[in-house]
């Protein structure tokens, strides 16, 4: 089974980042100062389905021009309104 997660920003930072585990996305911030390049390279993404919620955890790193800039965990928990 495939864990893919696509988060999309709209505003003053822009950006479209694709987290698929063993897979490495190259992103553009567009931001008021220039555009900026990044490769986030996702090492684990999980889903957990629960009755009240989902949760979706996803570990990558940063870089820019192949330098490791840092090491991430995120976490979103989904609820019902």
């Amino acid at each position: 089974m495939i864990c893919l997660l696509e988060v999309v920003k709209n505003g003053d930072l822009q950006s479209k980042l694709i987290f698929e585990a063993g897979k490495c996305c190259d992103a553009m911030y567009k931001t008021p100062y220039g555009r900026m390049p990044f490769t986030f390279d996702t090492k684990q993404v999980s889903f957990k389905a629960e009755p009240d919620k989902m949760t979706v955890e996803v570990f990558y790193e940063i870089r820019n021009g192949g330098i490791k800039l840092s090491a991430n965990r995120t976490v979103l928990e989904i609820t019902p309104l």
